[in-house]
């Protein structure tokens, strides 16, 4: 846990947007608790924050940190296989440091 390990997801216009909606809609259908992020928002364990990428824009992290095991659970090769996928489709994109 720590500040740098929120749980978030973007949507232009946030949780008012017919996006965020869908994703609030699915997040209530499977016990996910959610919060309008507002920036330097707590780390507060089974809080998704959702994230209005109008005032927030996405900024990409290196491909290494991008769908990797937890420090303690590790994820299915299903969430592996995202990290391939998106690069390939275009989605996510190596940014220039040495582990991409």
């Amino acid at each position: 846990m720590g500040s740098e390990y929120r749980s978030l997801v973007g949507f232009k216009g946030g949780l008012a947007s017919p996006a965020g909606q869908a994703f609030a809609h699915a997040a209530e259908a499977n016990a996910v608790r959610l919060r309008a992020g507002k920036g330097d928002d707590d780390d507060l364990r089974g809080v998704v924050w959702v994230m209005d990428t109008m005032a927030f824009p996405f900024h990409q992290a290196e491909l290494y940190h991008q769908f990797h095991d937890d420090m303690v659970e590790a994820y299915s090769s299903a969430y592996h296989a995202l990290r391939p996928l998106l690069t390939k489709e275009g989605n996510i994109m190596p940014t220039g440091c040495p582990r991409d």
